[in-house]
């Protein structure tokens, strides 16, 4: 993870994602895709730096895709149905865990990671 980190962001990014870094470090071995963004600050001065990534969750239902999305104040589940029928709702629904209970989820997978979140108004 924090070789990728070096690899492809900017000095600014690594010292401030570092915390989340030492954070996750742990599960990336669970991690099935991983991404930061920005990766450079200076170009995307109003984009608060984040870990994206996605685990290989056996509850997850068939054609959705779960995406985590990392920040300092903590994890936003997005999940995005494969059957949408209407152009003007893209099937995603949003939740919300602290990062404790997203360590408490990744531990203990495979149990799914509804039963540790909130549903986010949208």
């Amino acid at each position: 993870m924090r070789e990728y980190i070096e690899k492809v962001c900017s000095l600014e990014v690594q010292i401030e994602i570092e915390p989340l870094i030492r954070k996750y470090s742990k599960y990336y071995d669970l991690m099935d895709s991983f991404s930061v963004t920005p990766q450079d600050l200076q170009t995307n001065r109003n984009v608060e730096p984040r870990i994206t990534f996605t685990v290989n969750d056996p509850t997850d239902r068939p054609k959705e895709e779960v995406w985590f999305t990392v920040t300092k104040q903590g994890v936003k589940i997005s999940c995005i149905s494969g059957v949408v029928k209407d152009p003007y709702n893209d099937g995603r629904k949003e939740y919300f865990m602290t990062h404790e209970d997203c360590f408490e989820y990744l531990d203990q997978l495979p149990r799914s990671w509804r039963l540790f979140t909130t549903q986010e108004d949208n």
